[in-house]
């Protein structure tokens, strides 16, 4: 409560929670390779202003499900092995929720989620054969192309 000694009046905190409402991952799924990285971003639903804002910097705390197919350096996901997991952010002590919920006010920690696809990748060298479908035997087809990487 705060009381104003000179002209007598009184308020009483949290009149207005006026802010994000509902944080999601912007990527669902989040692609990522083996050995290589995606940055994920979240997103909530602004309850003042309107639309959505990428409101990343009060997450600053992220996991995956399975360490052994993807981990989470902040919102860098890194791909360890081929497999679907699932990577997780947790927010900063905050209050979410619209303008209309004033009374309540919720001072909570948001946890949104998303899936991560962990694609392998093409190691080595892959021959890509053309056809057209109803003669599928290569020997017939001379034309390739080495892939390596």
């Amino acid at each position: 409560m705060i009381l104003d000694k000179t002209y007598g009046h009184a308020a009483y905190g949290c009149a207005l929670c006026c802010n994000y409402e509902t944080p999601f991952m912007v990527y669902n799924p989040l692609p990522v390779g083996v050995d290589a990285t995606s940055t994920q971003q979240v997103e909530a639903g602004d309850s003042c202003g309107g639309g959505n804002q990428i409101i990343t910097e009060y997450f600053p705390t992220w996991w995956t499900d399975n360490t052994t197919i993807a981990t989470a350096n902040r919102n860098t996901i890194k791909g360890v092995a081929a497999g679907t997991t699932k990577h997780y952010a947790e927010s900063i002590e905050m209050y979410w929720g619209r303008a209309e919920y004033f009374s309540v006010c919720p001072l909570t920690q948001e946890q949104p989620s998303a899936p991560t696809n962990v694609a392998p990748t093409i190691t080595g060298s892959n021959t890509v054969w053309w056809f057209n479908g109803q003669d599928p035997d290569p020997a017939d087809y001379p034309t390739s192309v080495n892939l390596t990487s």
